[in-house]
């Protein structure tokens, strides 16, 4: 009664030492002059998807990157769109 979508990528990966924190809000594990992103988007994604009462967490990904898999409940009754049938 969940799909389940899996995104990975065969990047550098995440190190041991920040996945515990990668879903914090402002987290950044390279946190250099010259690094980008406000460290916003997963802590983001998170709160989305549990929401919409779902989940989003890390995997490893077979790849060898990052992975992350996102839970969301099937809507067995979804709201009416206005078109018969």
């Amino acid at each position: 009664d969940v799909v389940v979508l899996r995104i990975e990528d065969s990047g550098p990966g995440v190190g041991e030492e920040h996945i515990a924190r990668i879903f914090d809000h402002y987290y950044r594990a390279d946190s250099g002059r010259n690094s980008r992103g406000t460290g916003t988007g997963l802590a983001s994604a998170k709160i989305i998807a549990r929401n919409h009462g779902g989940d989003i967490i890390y995997v490893p990904s077979l790849l060898g990157g990052a992975g992350f898999e996102l839970t969301l409940p099937v809507d067995s009754d979804p709201p009416y769109n206005g078109e018969d049938g």
